[in-house]
């Protein structure tokens, strides 16, 4: 579930390594977080938006992954 949104795979002679920045996670739940902030109607409830915003970025990734 915490693979990187933007992965860079790099190979030298000893050190194999992949490395990326934010998760996919992380990166959907600050997509997510800014939708909700771009809304001027919104109740200023960051705790609610927060999670709200986890749990978004849970069910996409769940069916992102879907076979």
């Amino acid at each position: 579930m915490d693979k990187p949104a933007f992965p860079q795979h790099t190979v030298m002679p000893t050190w194999d390594k992949q490395a990326g920045g934010l998760s996919r996670r992380e990166l959907f739940a600050a997509m997510a977080m800014q939708g909700f902030c771009s809304n001027p109607n919104r109740d200023e409830n960051y705790e609610t938006d927060a999670a709200s915003a986890i749990k978004q970025a849970d069910a996409l990734i769940a069916e992102l992954d879907k076979k």
